[in-house]
């Protein structure tokens, strides 16, 4: 059968692939349609052969609750009867007690009451101050009064033989230590303190032997350590004065002691 361009109209060969005419491209001859194989037969699978079902596991057969028998029935408690209170009796009446025999003469005194034991120990410590106060007063009365200050064997002049009259001692003392007696006295202050000090000294070194061993100066206030020596009466001894004052009144204190003393 003849074929013609659809572009031009030109009659086309069998088999030309372009028009002679204008050379527009043709199309391919259509090839029958191939016929398709039919399609592979599906082979049923095989039968599934079913699989023995696996034994029952082994389950333990239930317990059976074993019935529980029903407490004993516990017998009440006997009833006790009320207990009765005994009957009121009356405590014993204790026996008087008869008082110790005392003497008529004895019980018609009334009782003396004890001295509170507090009081007794105000009063001796009272009378212990008061009797050492005495002692004191006696004891520098007795320096005030005197003639001479005693040291073991040795005696120097006191206040009172130097300036003809007593002078008020607030103090006294004397001890001995090592072999060495020291005796202090303190004198209250004087109207004419420096110049009765001055005398004291002038005394000692002009008629009881002593040697001034520092410079004494009674013009100040106040001094300190004015001293003198001499030799003890016991052979190997000396004696020291030592002379202190100040605005509340001066001091003498006597040492005898052993030792030597040299005098150029």
């Amino acid at each position: 059968m003849a074929k013609f361009c659809k572009q031009c109209g030109a009659p086309l060969e069998e088999g030309s692939l372009f028009c002679a005419g204008c050379g527009a491209a043709l199309a391919p001859p259509q090839q029958p349609p191939a016929q398709q194989a039919p399609p592979p037969v599906q082979q049923a699978p095989p039968p599934v052969r079913p699989q023995p079902a696996p034994p029952p596991a082994y389950q333990q057969p239930p317990v059976q609750p074993q019935p529980v028998p029903p407490p004993p029935q516990q017998a009440p408690p006997p009833v006790q009867p009320p207990v009765q209170p005994p009957a009121y009796q009356p405590p014993p009446v204790p026996p008087p007690v008869q008082p110790p025999y005392q003497h008529p003469a004895y019980a018609a005194q009334p009782r003396k009451k004890k001295f509170p034991l507090w009081l007794l120990i105000v009063i001796i410590a009272a009378a212990v101050v008061v009797a050492l106060v005495l002692i004191a007063n006696v004891a520098t009365g007795n320096v005030a009064g005197q003639d001479y200050f005693k040291l073991g064997p040795d005696e120097i002049p006191s206040v009172k033989l130097v300036l003809g009259e007593e002078r008020d001692v607030t103090s006294y003392n004397s001890s001995t230590s090592g072999g060495v007696q020291t005796v202090t006295i303190v004198f209250k202050v004087a109207e004419n303190q420096n110049y009765e000090m001055e005398r004291y000294a002038g005394a000692l070194m002009n008629s009881d032997g002593f040697v001034m061993i520092t410079d004494n100066d009674f013009t100040g206030p106040t001094g300190t350590g004015f001293e003198f020596a001499r030799r003890s009466v016991e052979e190997g001894y000396i004696v020291m004065a030592r002379i202190d004052y100040d605005t509340s009144g001066y001091t003498l204190t006597f040492t005898r002691g052993t030792g030597t003393l040299t005098i150029n």
